[in-house]
């Protein structure tokens, strides 16, 4: 149950970080994150009672709590018991349900994925939303529909469909000369 636990306080900090982006104007622009445990993946360490502070959208400092001055009027968040990890990247998803898997992402971490197949109308507009900040959730680039064949094996899929050839290549064909020079052998 451990690892539970773990992934829990991950979550909690996650979404207490991301959730700043989207203040409304009243509220302060600065937000402070104070005694949270940072996993730095770069030293490979993990830094215990840590401050981070996130002036608007960017991380703007991170030390020892006690070196770092909260200003005035900053949005105060209790990180004690939580961690901080880097943002993580998820790189094989299909995106089906924007309002449940984003704040699914954020709570867990991931802050960037790869969607690689899903209508690509609906796939391209769900990636605008979410890298303008109108829809909770990671950042995303989309490769758009699987390409499949007649019929499609997903209902996403975009059929390709090839011109039947009317006959073999002639010889003096770029297709023909570059299969011609080629082994048969498997």
């Amino acid at each position: 149950m451990a690892h539970w636990g773990s992934l829990n306080r991950v979550a909690i900090i996650s979404v207490a970080v991301v959730c700043t982006f989207h203040l409304r104007p009243a509220e302060s622009a600065v937000v402070a994150v104070k005694n949270v445990t940072v996993v730095d993946v770069e030293a490979g360490a993990v830094r215990a009672r840590q401050t981070i502070l996130v002036d608007g959208e960017r991380i703007s400092r991170v030390a020892q709590a006690d070196t770092v001055a909260v200003p005035d009027g900053a949005k105060v968040i209790d990180g004690e018991r939580l961690f901080a990890i880097p943002g993580l990247f998820d790189s094989h998803v299909h995106y089906v349900s924007p309002e449940t898997f984003g704040p699914l992402c954020i709570a867990h971490g991931v802050t960037f994925v790869r969607d690689l197949g899903g209508a690509t109308e609906m796939i391209l507009y769900t990636r605008d939303q979410l890298n303008k900040g109108e829809l909770l959730g990671p950042e995303m680039i989309a490769a758009g529909a699987i390409i499949d064949g007649v019929p499609p094996v997903w209902p996403f899929s975009e059929p390709l469909t090839i011109p039947r050839r009317l006959g073999p290549p002639s010889a003096s064909s770029p297709t023909a000369a570059s299969t011609s020079s080629r082994s048969t052998a498997c």
